[in-house]
């Protein structure tokens, strides 16, 4: 029996204090049971975290939302009950995190005990043995997380329900309380047969660390699998009208405008990822400049671009707005300003300056072991190539001009517009009528 829930939806990874190491490099080997291992290279310590990224996630569901985050959760606590059951894992921390496109295990404890946390996790990744009472205690947690979700975040669900309104790749990742009902134990376990083969695993190893002991292990543990190929989502050919959604929220201090795109294929091409992020940075530092510095219209903007294993990703911007401006004054004074911003070429200056900040700012320099660990395993986990993560820097800096064209993206009017109104702005709306 499951002795509590440990439910984590957001990748939150903490370790030991004495594990605060500096990144220094990682490498890539491939095990012969088609398992991916990357260690990470630190100073000498005797602690390891080792990060197991299953790239599975809710993006993989089609009846019912919420299973992937309901085994997510079902194996971490089976192998916590493990943990605690030996007093020589004593003081081992154990985290995990589901997302959209893959689902992560996070253990750091003393070296010594590495091949037998790589043993309990085989374990659970190849023959779970849980119970029924088992999976109601993690769906009443689900189900209580469900309750307690702030209108900011249901918004965003039913956004990215509305952008990728042709497939099921928009579900929830708590999933809904009317699948949560539903869902059996059999649901669980055809979805772990189905997906969690060897070729969509990946260990991370941080730590000083035997590298031919580990692989040994892995080759010993996980039984060959045949593979699970990922299903990459097809876009329609044609761009929609807009999706428009309204909440109100009484606890905002101030209303905010979400918008989406979908990004363009750039997944076989590193130079087209560059790209994208400088024009997503170039977007966010004019409209700063625009409507934040000069009109006031904002208090903040970020334009952020994700990559994704099921498709080509999406750009987000997210906008808070100024207490006495107009919420449509808003919504067409950033459109407006996106589309001035998107005709004009441009410099080399502004590439230069941009790319660089990127570069200086990136997550693997001078980092600590934690955050390098947690950095990588979200990016492979999500599809991207170790080499581009590891070389991202450099690849900024090597940025062609000629493909830093926003009118690629933004020349369109956003998939999907979300609107957070703050209750007195809904207030003045109703008297005004």
């Amino acid at each position: 029996m499951l002795k509590k829930i440990f439910f984590v939806t957001l990748c939150v990874f903490c370790c030991f204090n004495n594990f605060a190491l500096r990144y220094k490099s990682c490498s890539l080997q491939k095990a012969n049971n088609d398992v991916s291992v990357i260690f990470i290279d630190t100073e000498k310590t005797d602690n390891t975290t080792i990060a197991f990224c299953v790239s599975v996630g809710t993006a993989d569901e089609s009846d019912k939302s919420g299973i992937a985050n309901l085994l997510t959760n079902l194996i971490c606590e089976n192998v916590k009950t493990f943990i605690e059951s030996d007093e020589k894992f004593k003081g081992t921390e154990l985290h995990s995190a589901t997302d959209y496109d893959k689902s992560i295990f996070y253990v750091t404890s003393k070296s010594e005990n590495t091949a037998e946390l790589i043993h309990a996790f085989s374990e659970r990744f190849s023959n779970l043995s849980v119970s029924d009472e088992d999976i109601e205690l993690v769906k009443e947690s689900a189900s209580k997380q469900i309750a307690e979700q702030s209108e900011v975040q249901t918004l965003r669900n039913e956004s990215r329900r509305a952008l990728y309104w042709h497939a099921k790749y928009g579900n929830d990742i708590l999933g809904t309380l009317e699948d949560l009902k539903s869902v059996t134990l059999t649901d669980i376990v055809n979805f772990k047969n189905k997906f969690y083969r060897n070729n969509r695993l990946t260990i991370l190893v941080a730590g000083n660390v035997n590298k031919g002991a580990v692989i040994n292990a892995v080759q010993d543990y996980f039984p060959k699998t045949e593979p699970a190929e990922i299903q990459r989502l097809q876009e329609p050919p044609h761009h929609d009208a807009t999706a428009e959604i309204l909440k109100a929220n009484s606890q905002q201090s101030s209303s905010t405008i979400e918008m989406y795109w979908k990004a363009p294929c750039c997944r076989t091409s590193s130079e087209d990822c560059v790209s994208i992020e400088i024009l997503a940075a170039h977007i966010e530092e004019a409209l700063r400049k625009s409507l934040m510095e000069n009109q006031k219209i904002i208090t903040s903007i970020s334009v952020k671009t994700s990559l994704w294993n099921y498709g080509n990703g999406e750009i987000i911007l997210t906008a808070e707005i100024q207490n006495d401006i107009d919420i449509e004054y808003a919504k067409t004074a950033i459109l407006a300003e996106l589309k001035s911003i998107a005709y004009k070429k441009m410099t080399k200056e502004q590439a230069e300056k941009i790319s660089q900040r990127l570069s200086n700012s990136y997550p693997l320099n001078n980092s600590d072991v934690s955050d390098a660990i947690s950095f990588i395993a979200q990016k492979f986990g999500s599809g991207n190539e170790l080499s581009v993560i590891k070389e991202w820097p450099s690849l900024l800096r090597k940025f062609n001009l000629d493909n830093l064209n926003s009118q690629k993206i933004f020349k369109q009017n956003p998939c999907v517009i979300s609107v957070i109104k703050r209750r007195e702005n809904v207030l003045q709306t109703n008297d005004s009528k």
